[in-house]
Formats: structure tokens, sequence, C-alpha cells
């Protein structure tokens, strides 16, 4: 049974050797980007506060949580990770969409599986559903570094955004489309002699004194017409998908080997006609594989899509993470 995600299906858009390396070998890279760390810890915190945790509590388990990962690394790769904390906890300090009484009703993460065609179901783990107005939204928080009129055109053609609304919807539920809460990436620069300290502090600040620029809120629907060309386009995507894990013949996309100033972390491994032994043990682990199958993963995974703050709707493309 293959288990299609977003996750691995934007990866294998983006690249087919990526998707080899990270859903058929199974390797995980070890250290995470800062923004996949800065999207994975705000997201629990998000999710803690729907689940009935204090706005203080939420403040001070995003701080422990990125003390916890600086923890893990060394001293030269500490200080990007510091700045991250701050814009996670500028992110939520200033946070100007806490009133939950304004909500009919709200419904923290849920996970779905449904089937799309033989031998595919489509997976996912959506931030949580909402409903307002007696409409039933899915809750979505993307960080961007977009402006707010780019944001709100891709959000209408977001590939994750539908895949939610459509397993959602054939879980049942009357899903109008997704509630995008907006939080734009801070747009100051490092000053030449600033500490990452002193450079974090003037980004909560920033939060602080300019909420319009940072936060906004968007309703994005979705037409039946929108579920089924998804779903069109998704079983083809799966029919790709089982004829390359059936030759074994995954491409590289030199155009993917570098996305918004980083390098592919399977860039150590995938020129070569075999892998360094060592340079796997050092840069990855090693995925337990559920079920024996080839790509079976879990929704919401960090190393790709929406739990991390990888930049894009679909994966390197468009600056939504």
């Amino acid at each position: 049974m293959l288990e299609l995600s977003y996750n691995n299906g934007s990866t294998f858009r983006s690249c087919q050797k990526k998707f080899y390396w990270r859903y058929v070998e199974h390797l995980e890279p070890v250290i995470k980007l800062p923004s996949l760390t800065l999207g994975a810890v705000l997201h629990d915190g998000f999710d803690q506060f729907y689940k009935g945790m204090a706005d203080t509590d939420v403040y001070h388990f995003i701080g422990q949580k990125f003390n916890e990962e600086i923890s893990k690394q060394e001293v030269s790769d500490q200080e990007d990770l510091l700045v991250a904390k701050y814009i996670a906890l500028g992110m939520w300090l200033n946070y100007p969409y806490k009133k939950l009484k304004e909500y009919d009703s709200i419904e923290s993460e849920e996970r779905f599986e449904v089937p799309l065609c033989e031998g595919v179901k489509l997976v996912g783990k959506v931030d949580g559903r909402i409903a307002q107005y007696g409409n039933w939204w899915v809750r979505e928080l993307k960080t961007s570094g977009l402006s707010q009129r780019q944001f709100e055109g891709r959000c209408q053609t977001s590939a994750q955004g539908t895949g939610y609304v459509y397993g959602l919807t054939k879980m049942g539920y009357d899903i109008k489309g997704i509630m995008y809460e907006y939080i734009k990436k801070p747009i100051l620069r490092k000053g030449v002699n600033e500490t990452a300290d002193e450079f974090g502090r003037r980004i909560m600040h920033d939060y602080k004194t300019r909420p319009k620029l940072y936060y906004n809120r968007y309703l994005s629907y979705r037409t039946p017409t929108d579920l089924s060309n998804f779903e069109e386009d998704t079983i083809r995507l799966a029919e790709d998908i089982i004829i390359k894990l059936a030759n074994g013949k995954f491409y590289r996309n030199l155009d993917a080997c570098w996305t918004f100033g980083a390098v592919c972390p399977y860039e150590k491994i995938c020129f070569t006609d075999k892998p360094d032994t060592l340079t796997v043990q050092l840069y990855f682990n090693k995925k337990e594989v559920r079920n024996g199958g080839h790509t079976i993963t879990g929704a919401g995974e960090g190393t790709d899509g929406r739990v991390g703050s990888v930049e894009g709707v679909d994966e390197g493309s468009n600056g939504i993470s």
C-alpha cells in the first residue's frame, strides 16, 4: 500500500532523487535547518494553545523547545537557532488572534487516511478544524516572506490546502475551505556589529510595534471542481510514483539542489556511485519503516512540507511555509 502525503508527493515533484533518498532509502538528515525548527516548534505551540494551554505557558513552551534544540547543536551552529527562537517568541507573543470566544468550535490537530485509488491512500495531518458563523474551515498556520497579495494568490492554488479539504471531506466533514493564519517572516537584517541576541530582541520588538505588517488572516474557499481536479492530479502523481518504485529509475533535478540559499541535505551523497558509509552514518538517520512498505510515511513529517518551514505551498516553489 502506497501512503501518499503532501510531503512525499511534493518531494517527488521537486526532485525524484531526493524522494528516493528520503522515502525509499528512508534516510533522514540529522541536522535540521533553523527554518524547519521554527515551523515545527511554532506549530506545536499553537496546537498546545488550542488544546487549552495558557498564553504565557505557550510562550515558555516555545522557549524551552528551542533551548532543547540549541543544546544539541555545535556552538558554531547555535547562533541561527537562537535568532529563530526570538522570531518564534515574537510571532507568538504579539499574535493578535487569540480570542477563542469568537469561534463556534475548535478542534485540534487531526490526522486523516482516505482511499485514493487502488493500492493508494492519501494521508495527512491538519493543524485543526475551526467553526465560525456556522461554517467549518481547515485551520492552517503559515509563515511566509511573501507580500499579502502574493500570499493570498498562492493560497488559492495550494495543493496542500486543497488536499487537506479533500481528505476531511472524504471523512464526512463539511469543510468550506482553509482559514490561513498568516505570519510574515521578519524583514529586518542583522547589523554588522550586532550580536545574535541583540538582533533577536530587535526582531521581537518589531513584531510588537508593527503588527499590521506581520499578521493577517485569509479565508480560501475550495469548490467541488477544485476537489475533483485535485483527485485526478493526485491519482496521476501516485501512478508516476508507483512506476518509479517498480523500475528504480529516479532522476536528479539539479535546479532543486539549492532552495532559498540552502543546499539540499542529500547533496553529500547524491553525486557518487555509492554513498560513503561513514558519510551516511554522520549526516543521516535511518528511519524505521512501518508495515514493510516502500513509502509508508507519517503525515506532517518535519523534513518536508507543512510542519517544517520549507519555503513553498508546493515545495520550493513560492515562499509559503
